[in-house]
Parts: structure tokens; C-alpha cells; sequence
């Protein structure tokens, strides 16, 4: 598997309904795109080509910090509703939850109300903020019957104690005679196993009202069973039971064909002769001990985008004409163990992509609307991601291999030390991984549900991301940072999200947070010595751009992807917005070029042009370009001003609309610049009005609001 990179230029302009949602091409289009004739389209007043050097419009402002929560305050509420074609009865469910710094303080607790009336409710605490106060827990409780189509409130308050109870054993477990076999033929060799035979169950959840068990037995040399099984105070029973086959330096690992047969309490639920298995990869079945009413937690949106864990998205309008063709597309894919569902599976091919963006393009569906199929879809298609070869697991562990056990391993066929036992190659899994591609698959499935299956799957693409990089070109003072310059920005930009996300939910005590934490430590030093402290100087007026992979002086065509730039700042703002501070020097820096290119008068640089797809940065004799006027005449020669802008203004997903949200992350800090770049855009755009059937109703990726979260205003507390 080697790290792809696709910075072949295209002239065909593609785009396609993707997976039932309208993406535009964002990877290799014309630089032209369409041009449509905006009525009354102005430019704002603005700096002169001399430019500011990458010092920010005006003072960075971080975001107040509200005083701690005291006990017995309300926090939110989440709606219990029931999404089934018939009346649900009471039962238990279990949901993660994400909190604002000082939102429950440390030592302190939840309590739970639904009607008025106190309910018992479990917190299992896995992640706090650096004050102590809880960033994510797993809640359970009781809902209660519903009638279709009927909902009711559970309102959260803090609370100094824990919910007391007998929790709830593996002996009570046991004493159930609850079991999950996995049966079938390898090799020719008869294999049967049984979660009752589980070795070393460690708890994930444990209370009076829900307590899980993980454990795992080896099904012969390359197949590993996981039972993540979860007892409720009812007795009624969920289970994960995964099978995987990625262990690292095991000679003979294959993409494997097998029978498979897997029972619960003696009834066969799944069944396949000639189960495919890819190598590197796991899938996953979730079991029930009896049939459940479909019943959705739906978050109040306020409260999720003010907790920092997600991007502030615009609340757009909702489409049921394209979450009903996304839905039927989903359950359309193939979605068996070891299927991708809609998931790319060649993931360096250019063109639309609903799986690339800050988070994959359901995702930001779902965190819109929180519509119950389009749950139901993430859910199921990060379940796929499994499927995926990026999987690298150490026996020992049973984690992923990290660079502090192998300094120097390259999940590449070219490795050169520190290398699997066989050589690494995905050739026979229908799959092709890169890093300028890598979808977010799990993140948001795990922040709602809690279920360690997620978890493991973040983990596991955040060490594989790593993994994926050469040490000899990302490396700076003996320190690994993949934002070296030798990789795409885009793939600097998804590398950062993808271990920012695990990094931030991961369980406090965790190795591999403190192991990925590190690393993105070790990015932001670097990068800062590359790029702020090297590089300002070179780029002059223009100063705040990123360098990467195909930027090179010496072959005189040097080029820079401001849609790939603009990826960049909206990750730097994702990352700040969730307490890495140090992306704040990159924010302050990169407001310059990001914001300035829309804010030029159009005899210096035209707005119009400003979306860009690549820029040469280097004339011919190497000398680099350092002013916006020089910039412009180099590239777009002394052609008028197009009338329209350029990078797909009337689609959501396309240049313009990521140059919006970048500019709309460093709004939020009260860059003046940004503000005005973004006002810019939506005077020579469409993407955005809410009449815009192809805009963010289509594709909500990139419709992250301006608007500071501390200025959204939260629902006051509901009656009942």
C-alpha cells in the first residue's frame, strides 16, 4: 500500500449525484468551473497589494471561558423518540455524550430527568478537558414507552454523587447462559469458538444499570474473535462480535476465504460459505437477545456544536428529496462483513467525493439534521469501514503498532526497516489506501453511541495514518510530523483531522491518546519552524500559504492548491476549537492568504479568480512570486476579470463554498479579514441561500458558520 499521490490536472468537470448527495468535483477539476452571472455582485474595499505579511487583521480572540458548572445546574436535553411503525415499550439505551469544558466539573456527576420525574441514570466517564471537567461519557437510562412518532425530553443536570447500585458482573453475565459462537471451516481445519470462553473480559461500561464486557479468543493463527457484549438490569443483552485478521508481522497474513457460521443462544443469525476476509481488516455483526423498537437520541443542536467536539455548521435546510435518495443508495450498497457500502474503495480517484471533507459528507448531514436514516446510514457505514486494510495490530497488546515500538515502519511495499514479515501489499483486497483521501468515518458514530467497536476503529486509522509515512522525508530532530512538505496539503490536513479526532475522544489513560498526542505535539512544532518561521519571509504579500508535495523551486513549476490551503486552515480550526492551542499560531498566519486573495481590488488580484485551483508560486528563472498583482498576471495573464466567480459558486461542496468555510473558521476568532473574505464570497455566490437546491441542502460539508459558538444562543429549559 503506498502512499498515492494525484496531482494530475484535469480539464473535465465532474460531478455526480454521489451516494445520493449532489458533490461537486473537489480533487482534479478545471480551474474554470462555472460562471454564472450574479446580479449586483460587489467587492468590498480592501488592503493594498502590499499586503501584511501573515500578521492577522486584528487581535485573536479566543473564546471566554464560562465559569464551572454548579451542582444541580441544568446542562441540555436530549429528545427520546420513537422512529418504529409501532407503539415501543420501556427499555434501556446507551448513548455517548460530549460536554463543554466546565460543563460537569470534575468530582461532579449527572442526573436525569424525563416528565418532571427523576430517572436513574449511569455515567461511565472516558475522556475530560484539561481543567478535569468531563468531555465524553457514555449515558445509560430507561426510556419510556412511546407511542409512534411520540417523544419525550430527558433534561441533564450536574449532581456531586454517582448513581449507587450493585454493578453489575460477569458472573451476573454467565449466570444468564448467554452465548455467541462463531463456528465454521479454514483452510480445511474445523474452527468453533464461544464468548462464554472469553479470555481476560476487562469492563468498558460498568454500573448498576449497564455494565459491557470485551474479551477476545484466537480462532486459529490469523482470526482473532472480539465480544463486545453489554448486559442491561433487565437482562436484555447487546453484542459487537467482531473477527479480525490484521495482526502485525504474522508470516502467511492473506486476504482469506472462508465458512462462517455465527449463532447466538443457538440460532444461526449469519451464515456464508465462502466468506471473504480481507487482509488487514475486521468486520462486525451486532446481536440483540430479543427484537427492540427503533428508538433515536437526537441531540439539541445548540448545546452540540457550543461543546467544541463537532465544527460550527450552519442549521441549512432540509432536502427530503436527497436524504431519501441518499438512504436508498445506502441500503441499495453492499453492506455484508467485509463490504464497503458507499465507502471509495480506490480512494486516490479524483473527482466528487461524498466521503472527503472536514467529516464525510453524511456525517455532515447527520449532524445538521440528526434525521434517524441518516443515523442509520453513518452508523452502518463506518460498521463497513472496517473492511478497510489499514488495520496493523500487535499480538501482544491487541492495540495498534505505534512508531515508540517500531521507530521506523512503513506499511508500504518499499519499507526498509522495522518492516511486517512479509512484505505489506493490499493488492488482493479490492482496496487502494492513501492519506490525501482518507475519509472520517468514525469519529461521530463513536461520540454518539460509546461503543468501543468505534473506537478501536479511530485508533486504529489514526496509527495507520501515521504508519502510512516514511520516516525518512516526515521527519524534523529525530521528531515524526507528516506536515513536512512531502505530502499533499490535503493529505497534511485529513492526516491532522484523523488523529486530532482520536486523540480528543480517546479515554483519559489510554496509550495510544498519549502516543498520538505526541505526534500532533511534534506537527505543530515543526510545521511552525517550516512554515511560520522559514517560510513568511519567501512568500512576501502572500505570506500564509501552505507548501507541499509538487512545490518545488528547482523544476521551476511550483503550485499551490488554495482549495487544498483552505482544508488545511479549516483542520488548524477544528483543532484549536477543541483545545490544541498551539494551532493558533497557524490560524493568525494563514488568515493572510486565505482572506486576502477575495479581498484585493480586482485591478490587483480579481475575486472572481480567488477560489483558484492551483497557483504557480515561481516564475520561470525560480525566483518565487511574493505580490498579489504579481500572482495574478502570472496565472490569469492580462485576461478581464471573469464575471462570475470561478470554483463552482453555485455548489456546496465546491471551491468557493471551502474557501467560505476556511474564512469562517478564522472569523470565529474575530479576524476582521476573514469576516470580510467571507462576505465577499457570498456577494459573488450561491452555494449558501437556502433556495439553492444544489448549495449546502445537498451537500453540508462545508457550511461552517462564521458565528463564534459562544455567541450561539441555547434553548431555554423545556417544561417537561
Amino acid at each position: 500500500m503506498k502512499i498515492r499521490f494525484s496531482n494530475r490536472l484535469s480539464s473535465t468537470f465532474l460531478f455526480f449525484l454521489g451516494a445520493g448527495i449532489l458533490i461537486p468535483c473537489f480533487q482534479n477539476c478545471s480551474a474554470s468551473g462555472f460562471k454564472t452571472a450574479l446580479e449586483n455582485a460587489t467587492d468590498l474595499p480592501s488592503s493594498s497589494d502590499s499586503g501584511s505579511g501573515g500578521a492577522p487583521s486584528s487581535t485573536f480572540t479566543p473564546p471566554p471561558v464560562p465559569p464551572p458548572s454548579k451542582v444541580g445546574q441544568y446542562l441540555t436535553y436530549l429528545t427520546i423518540k420513537n422512529v418504529d411503525t409501532t407503539p415501543s415499550a420501556e427499555q434501556y439505551m446507551t448513548v455517548g455524550q460530549v460536554f463543554a469544558p466546565g460543563e460537569v466539573p470534575a468530582g461532579q456527576f449527572l442526573a436525569a430527568k424525563i416528565g418532571g420525574v427523576d430517572v436513574p441514570l449511569q455515567l461511565d466517564k472516558k475522556a475530560t478537558h484539561a481543567d478535569g471537567s468531563l468531555r465524553h461519557g457514555i449515558l445509560t437510562f430507561k426510556a419510556p414507552a412511546l407511542a409512534v412518532g411520540a417523544e419525550k425530553n430527558l433534561k441533564l443536570y450536574t449532581t456531586a454523587t454517582a448513581l449507587s447500585g450493585t454493578v453489575l458482573s460477569f458472573q451476573n453475565l454467565i449466570s444468564t447462559n448467554y452465548e455467541v459462537t462463531i463456528s465454521g471451516v479454514f483452510q480445511g481445519v474445523n474452527f468453533s469458538v464461544s464468548s462464554k470462553s472469553m479470555l481476560n473480559p476487562q469492563n468498558w461500561l460498568a454500573g448498576p444499570l449497564a455494565t459491557e464486557f470485551n474479551g477476545s479468543l484466537p480462532i486459529n493463527q490469523f482470526l482473532e474473535a472480539y465480544f463486545d457484549i453489554r448486559l442491561y438490569q433487565d437482562g436484555f443483552i447487546k453484542s459487537d462480535v467482531i473477527v479480525a485478521n490484521d495482526w502485525a508481522d504474522k508470516k502467511g497474513v492473506a486476504t482469506f476465504t472462508y465458512d462462517v457460521t455465527l449463532r447466538q443462544n443457538g440460532q444461526v443469525v449469519y451464515t456464508k460459505a465462502g466468506q471473504k476476509h480481507n487482509r488487514f481488516a475486521d468486520w462486525k455483526k451486532t446481536l440483540y437477545s430479543q427484537a427492540r423498537s427503533k428508538v433515536q437520541v437526537v441531540r439539541e443542536p445548540i448545546h452540540l456544536r457550543k461543546s467544541k467536539a463537532i465544527l460550527n455548521y450552519d442549521l441549512v435546510p432540509k432536502s427530503e428529496s436527497v436524504i431519501a435518495s441518499f438512504y436508498k443508495n445506502f441500503l441499495d450498497s453492499p453492506r455484508g462483513p467485509n463490504e464497503g457500502s458507499i465507502i471509495t474503495r480506490y480512494m486516490p480517484q479524483t473527482g466528487g467525493r461524498s466521503d472527503i471533507g472536514p467529516e464525510a459528507a453524511w456525517t455532515a448531514f447527520y449532524l445538521v439534521h440528526q434525521d434517524p436514516r441518516l443515523e442509520e446510514a453513518m452508523l452502518g457505514i463506518a460498521d463497513a469501514g472496517g473492511s478497510i486494510p489499514w488495520h496493523y495490530r500487535n499480538p501482544m497488546t491487541k492495540r495498534p503498532v505505534t512508531r515508540d515500538e517500531k521507530p521506523q515502519v512503513w506499511l508500504d511495499d518499499r519499507c526498509f526497516a522495522d518492516c511486517p514479515v512479509d512484505t505489506w501489499t493490499t493488492s488482493d483486497t479490492e482496496w487502494v489506501v492513501d492519506t490525501a483521501h482518507q475519509p472520517s468515518l468514525f469519529y461521530v458514530p463513536y461520540m454518539i453511541t460509546g461503543d468501543r467497536y468505534y473506537l478501536d476503529q479511530l485508533q486504529m486509522q489514526a496509527a495507520e495514518t501515521i504508519n502510512m509515512y516514511n520516516t525518512t522525508y516526515f521527519n524534523l530532530n529525530g521528531k515524526f510530523y507528516f506536515n513536512s512538505g512531502h505530502d499533499q496539503t490535503r493529505g497534511a490536513a485529513w492526516s491532522m483531522r484523523t488523529l486530532v479526532n482520536a486523540a480528543y475522544l480517546s479515554p483519559d489513560g489510554d496509550p495510544i491518546k498519549t502516543y498520538i498526542n505526541k505526534i500532533i505535539d511534534n506537527d505543530f512544532e515543526n510545521a511552525k519552524t517550516r512554515l511560520i518561521v522559514n517560510e513568511t519571509a519567501n512568500q512576501g504579500d502572500l505570506a500564509g500559504y501552505m507548501t507541499g508535495y509538487g512545490f518545488d523551486s528547482s523544476a521551476n513549476d511550483g503550485t499551490v492548491g488554495p482549495w487544498q490551503d483552505d482544508f488545511m486552515t479549516i483542520i488548524y480550526g477544528y483543532a484549536y476549537q477543541r483545545g490544541y492551542t498551539k494551532a493558533k499560531d497557524f490560524l493568525e498566519w494563514k488568515e493572510n492568504f486565505t482572506a486576502g486573495r477575495f479581498l484585493q481590488p480586482d485591478s490587483v488580484f480579481c475575486v472572481n479568480s480567488a477560489p483558484g485551483y492551483y497557483f504557480k508560486m515561481f516564475y520561470a528563472n525560480g525566483d518565487r512570486i511574493k505580490t498579489w498583482k504579481e500572482l495574478y498576471t502570472f496565472n490569469f495573464g492580462s485576461a478581464a476579470c471573469p464575471a462570475a466567480m470561478e470554483g463552482y459558486p453555485s455548489w456546496g461542496g465546491g471551491y468557493a463554498a471551502g474557501a467560505y468555510a476556511a474564512n469562517g473558521v478564522l472569523a470565529q476568532y474575530g479576524l476582521v479579514r476573514a469576516q470580510q473574505a467571507v462576505t465577499a464570497i457570498k456577494a459573488h455566490s450561491t452555494f449558501w441561500q437556502p433556495t439553492n437546491a444544489f448549495g449546502f441542502i445537498s451537500n453540508p460539508t462545508m457550511a461552517i458558520s462564521a458565528t463564534p459558538t459562544q455567541s450561539l444562543v441555547s434553548p431555554a429549559e423545556p417544561a417537561q
